[in-house]
């Protein structure tokens, strides 16, 4: 099945790989904090380093500390969920580790997995990696990307074996609100479905909105609920590699033996780095949104709205535009990149349809971002 993902392969990638050998570079296009880990954290990481054993293989779930941690993180932020983190909790490398591990727990060859377009790319190819059969269905863009349950009811079959959800979105920032979730449980539990949930972004949200996850109804739907999470973005870790999945017991014991072919375990050191992340998130929580908020409203105020036309993001750090030339997205992102030399990643690698759209992050740095938009306004007018 590896072959056939080629027809998906990641826009993200491709774009970071041709701006290695290009001066002057600044980037829109990977979506990765900027923000450093702070000295209290850097302290603590010394001493973990001196007392020595972050060398060492963890046990192949994870630590059991850092379980028991991210098992009370999510009941205070899911209160009626009720989690025995060691039946249910497993440490990955990243979310992308857990959402692999998911799918190889559950697909049979040939099943098929619904995915909302626009989609995040590395989701498809693992559907196909894991010998199942992407499904899409296509989010409504005049009503915010939101989902039309009509259509989404209609593309399942026999075959279909799961749902995958990214919300917040990636690419759009869009969120799904509570009726949405609702409404993909109800088609889940009717058609005997599990739903994949990617909350890489949940900690993200905007504009006094209200996040809604299908663990706000745990007693719905939590046999057939395996939800994926990452410190990448809430904790600016996107370099350890440390994610965690949520699943039931039968699941958990099958992603642990995937794992362990896969991984073994991830990192020990980044393990350690992940609890005193949870340890201390009030005290880093502490403006970490605000720095967000206020990069979303600099990219709004610089985007020049006869160029470009988009919703606004409620989520994440992503606008998804769409421009009027007549031009495919991988095209302008290629000579926004070589004449502009602003990295941005073509629409089309979030779905054939969204070929006049390009996917803008502002998770880098403030300056960056207005010169960024600076340039992308510049060449468009030219």
């Amino acid at each position: 099945m590896f072959s056939n993902t080629k027809k998906y392969d990641a826009p993200i990638k491709e774009m970071m790989l041709l701006a290695r050998n290009i001066p002057g570079v600044i980037s829109l296009g990977q979506g990765m904090p900027n923000t450093e880990l702070p000295i209290y954290i850097l302290e603590e990481i010394q001493e973990i380093v001196k007392k020595g054993g972050f060398n060492k293989y963890s046990d192949l779930v994870g630590t059991s500390e850092l379980r028991q941690a991210v098992a009370e993180h999510l009941m205070d932020k899911y209160k009626k969920c009720s989690i025995d983190f060691e039946k249910q909790i497993l440490i990955t490398c990243g979310a992308m580790e857990a959402t692999m591990s998911a799918l190889l727990s559950i697909l049979n060859f040939g099943d098929e997995v619904i995915l909302f377009s626009p989609y995040y790319p590395p989701h498809v190819q693992q559907v196909l990696l894991a010998g199942g059969k992407p499904i899409f269905v296509n989010l409504d863009e005049s009503k915010n990307w939101r989902i039309d349950c009509a259509l989404l009811d209609g593309v399942v079959s026999n075959k279909t074996k799961a749902i995958i959800i990214c919300n917040p979105s990636n690419p759009t920032g869009s969120l799904f609100g509570k009726e949405d979730i609702e409404n993909i449980i109800k088609i889940a539990k009717e058609r005997d479905l599990f739903i994949i949930n990617d909350e890489t972004y949940n900690f993200l949200v905007y504009d006094e909105e209200k996040f809604c996850s299908p663990l706000h109804f745990p007693e719905k739907i939590q046999d057939h609920l395996i939800s994926c999470f990452s410190f990448s973005k809430e904790f600016a870790m996107t370099g350890m590699r440390v994610g965690y999945m949520l699943a039931p017991e039968k699941i958990f014991e099958k992603a642990a033996r995937i794992h362990d072919a896969l991984t073994i375990c991830a990192p020990t050191l980044s393990q350690k780095i992940a609890l005193l992340m949870l340890q201390n998130k009030d005290k880093w929580n502490e403006g970490y949104l605000d720095k967000f908020k206020k990069k979303r409203e600099l990219m709004l105020s610089k985007l020049d709205k006869q160029s470009f036309l988009y919703s606004m993001p409620h989520g994440a750090y992503y606008f998804f535009v769409k421009y009027g030339k007549n031009i495919s997205s991988k095209k302008i992102a290629v000579k926004l990149l070589n004449e502009a030399k602003v990295i941005t990643i073509p629409g089309e690698g979030f779905g054939e349809q969204w070929d006049r759209y390009l996917r803008l992050s502002f998770a880098g740095e403030e300056r960056e971002i207005s010169q960024g938009i600076d340039r992308i306004n510049e060449w468009m007018l030219k």
